[in-house]
């Protein structure tokens, strides 16, 4: 079950590195924030076949594994940019997992919003280092929206960064700066 956990961080990873190559559909996330909801029927062989293996055991039903995206914002400082939701489901058996879903934030290019250095309201790209040395964070509207899904019972980015353990520290994904 633990690996299960890793779900959301395969599939972004599986559609947005791989998806011309390996013929995955367009990152799903993109196009629910653009058309306002999408889904994806993920594929038996990809990096996470174990996982899909699993859920289609707990349901006792081969039917196939798909994740549905929702916009749940658009930012009015960043237009090509908002926060969408994501819930793997299978239906049919007519099961979600709502514990493998949450909900990100993502701009058309696939990217994090771009973010700000200080008091300075200027967008940087994402884990810029600013000149007083210190590195970009959020603006206030992307903090907002992270709040918002935290109270709604999201983990904080930290914390989702902790689900991540591996034998060796070094190999640890890192969260970038500004998004702890």
């Amino acid at each position: 079950m633990r690996s299960l956990k890793l779900l959301a961080g395969l599939l972004v990873a599986s559609t947005s590195i791989s998806a011309l190559a390996d013929g995955i559909p367009p990152n799903v996330f993109v196009q629910a924030l653009i058309h306002g909801s999408a889904n994806i029927v993920l594929p038996d062989n990809i990096p996470m076949a174990q996982q899909i293996a699993a859920l289609k055991k707990l349901t006792q039903n081969d039917g196939s594994i798909s994740i549905h995206a929702q916009r749940v914002k658009r930012f009015t400082q960043q237009h090509n940019c908002g926060r969408v939701l994501f819930l793997p489901f299978q239906a049919s058996s007519k099961v979600a997992w709502p514990q493998l879903g949450g909900q990100l934030n993502v701009c058309k290019d696939g990217l994090p919003p771009w973010q700000v250095c200080g008091q300075d309201q200027h967008l940087v790209p994402p884990g810029t280092k600013c000149k007083d040395g210190s590195f970009a964070h959020n603006t206030h509207e992307v903090e907002d929206a992270i709040k918002e899904a935290i109270s709604a019972g999201s983990l904080a980015p930290a914390e989702a960064m902790k689900l991540f353990s591996t034998p060796s520290a070094a190999s640890q994904p890192q969260a970038a700066e500004g998004t702890k």
